[in-house]
């Protein structure tokens, strides 16, 4: 997965929340059978697995809140085809958006990864 190095203004008041899009190693194979350009994602299940556990840190020493969205991969590509979106490695981040919005957090995509600012006490 490409990341971004922009730093994100927290509004104020807000917890940074990080949407992370989360796969069984079936729905792993058949998101990278699906996308359009499965060279910009993780060849394997484990080295996305692999990608995850080194970022977790990362996300967590930043004050980020994570939460994990499980994707289905045929309901990613029927969310896709009903937006006329592309189906490709940025298709899951900006579903994983939608399903955070839909929890009432107000989000941006940062190439990958769902970013999120929900107010938390």
């Amino acid at each position: 997965m490409r990341r971004s190095k922009k730093k994100l203004n927290k509004p104020e008041g807000a917890n940074l929340v990080a949407g992370i899009a989360w796969y069984s190693s079936q729905q792993w194979a058949d998101l990278i059978r699906a996308v359009s350009d499965p060279e910009e994602l993780e060849s394997t299940y484990e080295e996305w697995q692999a990608v995850i556990r080194r970022s977790v840190p990362d996300f967590i020493d930043k004050g980020m809140n994570l939460v994990k969205v499980p994707v289905d991969v045929a309901e990613l590509i029927s969310w896709c085809k009903q937006r006329s979106k592309r189906i490709d490695a940025d298709a899951p981040a900006q579903y994983v958006v939608e399903k955070l919005n839909q929890r009432g957090a107000s989000s941006v995509v940062s190439q990958g990864v769902a970013f999120s600012f929900t107010k938390q006490a």
